[in-house]
Formats: structure tokens, sequence, C-alpha cells
């Protein structure tokens, strides 16, 4: 799954709507990340759809943003942001944010800058945390490039 995505963001292509309703598995039991061929190359899209079309508890709190128009840009760190959420979803089998109601709650949590707690998802080992935390990182431009966050995870299965 980072893989593929790296691959994406390395020849130019954004998916901006990762969530684990767009990951398939094929017949070998490999995932398939789908969804991506409506996404523009790494730009502006229209700002014609509502904000609760895309899955929220999956969206970097860039998106949000009134600052700018940043909420009518996709960019490859928010596919990490976004990644990230994937991976919490796959790890806990509990969906971002699960102990919070609504999409609205959901919502206003990430607006005050909160991410996921480690109280709610304390199965999760340290170095794991870790490697998540900097992905869901508030500010965009600290996350890491896929490229590096496929290193990171290569490293942490050469340890297992």
């Amino acid at each position: 799954l980072a893989e593929g995505l790296a691959y994406l963001h390395s020849h130019g292509i954004t998916h901006g709507n990762l969530c684990t309703k767009k990951v398939l598995i094929d017949k070998d039991g490999k995932p398939v990340i789908c969804g991506y061929g409506l996404c523009p190359i790494l730009g502006p899209v229209a700002n014609t759809t509502s904000l609760f079309s895309f899955p929220i508890r999956f969206s970097a709190p860039e998106y949000f943003s009134d600052e700018s128009g940043a909420s009518s840009v996709r960019t490859t760190a928010g596919d990490v942001y976004a990644f990230s959420m994937v991976m919490l979803e796959i790890i806990t089998g509990h969906e971002p944010y699960y102990t919070l109601p609504t999409e609205h709650a959901v919502f206003k949590h990430i607006l005050r800058g909160q991410g996921p707690t480690r109280s709610d998802y304390w199965t999760i080992a340290d170095r794991t945390w870790t490697l998540l935390t900097s992905l869901w990182d508030q500010s965009p431009c600290l996350r890491p490039a896929m490229s590096d966050v496929v290193i990171s995870l290569v490293q942490m299965c050469a340890v297992i």
C-alpha cells in the first residue's frame, strides 16, 4: 500500500481521497489502491462539493482550512495523512476517531488540531505509534514523503 502510494507520488499523482474503502485486496492478497482516477494531478480542484462528501476521518486538517483556499488543493502531504489513518484502521480494526460519535464531532476535533489519542489506540506498538504520529502531523511540511515512509516500514519489518 505504501509502495503504491509512493509510486503515484513519484509520477506526480496525488490520490486526494484515500480511505480504507479505496483499498482493495487482489487475488494474491496484495492491497491495491483504487479511486484515484478522477483526482487531479497535484493541483486545485473545483470546490463544488459538500464538506462531508469526502471521508472526514481520513482527511488532513489543511483540507478544512479557509486560509488561501487551502481546502481546494489535494497534496501528497494530505495523502500521507490519509495513509496514516488507513494504517490506523488496518492495525486496530477501528476507524479513525472511533470514539467520536458523529462526523461533525470528528470535524471539530480535527479543527482544534487534535489527532487520534494514544489512550484510544493503546494496543499499537510504541515504534508504530511514533511513525503514525509523524504521518498525521498537523503541519503538512513536517510529514515525511511516502518514499521515506516506505523505507521506515521496511526497516520496522526487518526488526520483527
